[in-house]
């Protein structure tokens, strides 16, 4: 009877274990990044409290732009996006036609359709980022795929700072 105790006692810590593991999802701390926007390679996730513009944010996509991105083939099912802080709460993000401006300042310039030629979203104005909104840009990748056409995000969104570990510019 004795015997029965602990194996009763591993057996549910093992099931509840298994069931939180299902319930809550876990931020991943290794990522591989397959896109041209950033260098290809492995990125360490590291924890951002207090992003900076220049940092390196991992994000992850809120819906409905991550169904999109799925839907369109840009990304895999929970695949997150590696792209930098160009823009915090207080700042003034715009694009009007193709061209976006920071603060007063071009900052990068969309393209209408993508390499297959397919359209790319559109958003269109200016608006102060509040307080649980920030804009990612890659802006030396022309071809980057970011807020240049979904616009700001929530602040929530980012899982982490991107660390390179091993990426093929070395």
């Amino acid at each position: 009877m004795k015997r029965a105790r602990p194996s009763l006692i591993f057996g549910s810590a093992g099931i509840a274990l298994i069931a939180f593991s299902a319930i809550v999802r876990a931020n991943p701390i290794l990522v591989w990044n397959a896109s041209a926007s950033v260098p290809i390679g492995f990125y360490a996730v590291q924890p951002l409290d207090t992003p900076k513009v220049g940092d390196l944010a991992v994000l992850e996509p809120p819906s409905p732009l991550g169904d999109w991105l799925l839907e369109h083939g840009y990304i895999g099912a929970d695949v997150p996006l590696i792209k930098h802080v160009v823009a915090l709460p207080g700042q003034r993000v715009c694009r009007v036609g193709v061209t976006v401006r920071i603060d007063g300042e071009t900052v990068a310039t969309a393209k209408e359709r993508d390499r297959f030629d397919r359209p790319l979203p559109v958003w269109q104005g200016c608006q102060r980022l509040t307080n649980d909104q920030v804009f990612f840009l890659n802006p030396d990748t022309e071809a980057s795929l970011d807020g240049r056409y979904f616009g700001p995000l929530p602040r929530d969104t980012i899982l982490g700072r991107a660390v390179p570990i091993w990426t093929r510019d070395g």
